[in-house]
């Protein structure tokens, strides 16, 4: 018993602090303050979630239910797994689809669309193009491209004549190649006049026509930003914009706020 008490403490105070980490890690973002530091814990939910469910477990077996306050840690520890579980269950397979398949399904109403953060100091282009050409899509953004990309992915014009262009050296240059023509694009400076974000109308084979904005919002990272307002700002703007249209619309780019 003595040996057990002995061997427990330690683990005990390990398990307490993880477990109070855990507790501070879910309780942060519910304070309403836009600091990097603060923001960053609405990114890794599951992670939290699934940390938790471990660390339950591992309390159950030397929990002292005579000891308050490992009753009081172990009921913190509860209620976090609990809040993660539910943030994070909307996104799992075990809640229905919002977005549900088409049943008339047009070959001439698809677009295909490609997506990548090519990162900026990556100078792989012929890989990204090897992509482009087996994903084979109507359109396709990049992101964090600088001069050096803009002429590394003019092989795509031959297929993807339309284009707009806005390279920079700042990881925040925006090119977007289609073989569908576009309708008003223009370039958009929403909050930073370092950061640019695309919109335009795309026509389809079909005659129908879709609008498209593309935006890459700053991370909570503190090298870009300490502040998480501008890129929570930026997304809602787009959104009311989007709300006010009773017309099929895409939002896409790099968000930089999956959370």
């Amino acid at each position: 018993m003595l040996f057990r008490e002995a061997l427990s403490s330690p683990v005990k105070i390990i398990l307490v602090f993880l477990a109070m980490l855990l507790v501070v890690a879910t309780a942060l973002p519910l304070l309403r303050f836009d600091q990097w530091w603060i923001r960053v814990f609405d990114f890794p939910r599951a992670q939290i979630a699934i940390s938790g469910v471990v660390l339950l477990a591992l309390c159950l077996c030397f929990w002292n239910p005579r000891r308050v306050h490992e009753s009081v840690v172990l009921g913190l520890l509860v209620l976090a797994v609990g809040y993660q579980v539910v943030k994070v269950l909307p996104y799992t397979m075990l809640m229905p689809k919002q977005v549900l398949a088409t049943e008339a399904r047009s070959d001439d109403a698809n677009l295909r669309l490609l997506v990548a953060n090519v990162l900026m100091e990556n100078r792989k282009s012929q890989a990204f193009l090897d992509i482009v050409r087996e994903y084979d899509p109507d359109v396709v953004l990049s992101l964090e491209t600088d001069q050096w990309w803009e002429e590394a992915l003019r092989p795509l014009e031959e297929k993807y004549p339309y284009t707009l262009k806005n390279p920079l050296d700042n990881t925040y240059g925006m090119l977007l190649h289609s073989r569908l023509a576009m309708i008003d694009p223009e370039i958009r400076f929403i909050l930073k006049d370092s950061i640019p974000s695309m919109h335009m109308q795309l026509v389809l084979p079909s005659d129908d026509r879709i609008f498209m904005h593309f935006v890459h919002s700053d991370p909570p990272n503190p090298k870009y930003a300490t502040e998480t307002t501008e890129r929570d700002a930026e997304l809602l703007i787009v959104g009311r914009e989007v709300e006010k249209r009773d017309r099929p619309t895409i939002v896409a780019g790099d968000f930089n706020d999956v959370a």
